[in-house]
């Protein structure tokens, strides 16, 4: 007798569950070579670049500086990667009522990725615009770029740079957005600037011989208008008497920034006659090393503590000349300081 095997009844209840079972473990399994925070690249898809701009952290910028920030893209790609042949930035450039400077100041453009690497440029601006041209690869997914460049100090305070791109002008291997040319960026120049002066405190009064470190003077350094920090390196002080009081008298005389004393690298004393001549006057050159630091937007008070000696009569002032102050900006160029001349206040000695 053939045994025929019966075939048992298929549970459609069980293979219903076992199905969703299995499609919830292959949903959950991670796709291998998928960054995460970038979707994956479509091989079959046509793709798209959209290209916009992102606000800078602020519009004013100094002039006479190396690899200063022009302006910030974002570049969207869906898709697949895009290949970006060339990149054009239309520039225009408004002048100051004295300036003569001109698209030629602004040199060496480059455009780098947020991690900080080069992947076009540098390129200096031809007939109004730079033409980026070095090709590079851009990924499926959202990307920051930052325009860089040089600007010579020729430009000036109050100078403005418009930065625009026109997408349709993009050389790329895809269809790129939008349709219509925008605003990448506006920036502002400012030159270095610092005026220098003498408060108007400490008020005239009487010192005591042989009093250390008095507080005779205070020195003003603005730089609320300058795009720069500055750096001060060399500081000339005046010294007056009146007779009987001489110059010698009056010594060590020292710059304190808050109630710190700065340290001085060198000094050097020349007096109008002698140091013991009556009435006589004196200009103490003062140099620091590396410098008064000033930053931009900011004023910054100094005092000068001097040294009385042991004989009274007369009276001495500490001030300021006319080129009695030395400062660089970031570049280490020279500043082009205002100074307010003035011979400060009388200290009455021996009172």
């Amino acid at each position: 007798m053939i045994n025929i095997p019966v075939m048992k009844k298929l549970n459609y209840t069980s293979v219903s569950a076992i199905t969703v079972g299995i499609l919830v473990v292959l949903m959950s399994m991670p796709v291998l070579g998928i960054d995460a925070g970038h979707a994956a690249p479509n091989p079959n898809a046509k793709g798209k670049l959209e290209i916009s701009a992102l606000p800078l952290s602020n519009n004013e910028t100094p002039n006479n500086t190396q690899n200063i920030t022009l302006g910030k893209l974002q570049l969207s790609v869906t898709g697949r990667p895009v290949t970006i042949s060339e990149l054009v930035l239309d520039m225009e450039l408004t002048l100051s009522a004295s300036s003569a400077a001109n698209l030629s100041d602004i040199t060496s453009v480059t455009l780098s990725d947020q991690a900080g690497q080069l992947v076009s440029g540098p390129f200096d601006a031809l007939n109004g615009s730079v033409h980026l041209t070095d090709p590079f690869t851009v990924p499926v997914g959202d990307f920051i770029y930052f325009l860089r460049g040089n600007v010579s100090r020729d430009l000036e305070t109050g100078d403005t740079l418009r930065i625009q791109l026109d997408p349709r002008k993009v050389l790329a291997s895809v269809q790129t957005l939008p349709h219509k040319s925008f605003l990448v960026s506006e920036l502002v120049f400012r030159a270095a600037s610092l005026v220098v002066s003498m408060a108007p405190t400490p008020l005239s009064q009487g010192v005591a011989t042989g009093t250390a470190q008095f507080h005779a003077a205070d020195m003003i350094f603005d730089a609320s208008t300058s795009g720069h920090d500055a750096r001060i390196t060399q500081i000339t002080l005046t010294l007056r008497t009146m007779s009987p009081a001489y110059p010698a008298n009056i010594q060590n005389c020292n710059f304190y920034d808050t109630g710190v004393l700065i340290p001085i690298a060198s000094r050097t004393i020349i007096y109008s006659g002698t140091g013991a001549t009556a009435g006589g006057s004196a200009s103490s050159i003062n140099s620091f090393f590396p410098g008064i630091m000033v930053a931009r937007g900011n004023v910054k008070t100094i005092g000068v503590r001097c040294d009385i000696g042991p004989v009274a009569g007369g009276s001495f002032s500490i001030g300021i000349e006319a080129n009695g102050v030395i400062a660089l900006d970031q570049s280490a160029s020279t500043i082009e300081e205002t100074i307010i001349p003035s011979t400060g206040q009388d200290m009455v000695i021996g009172l």
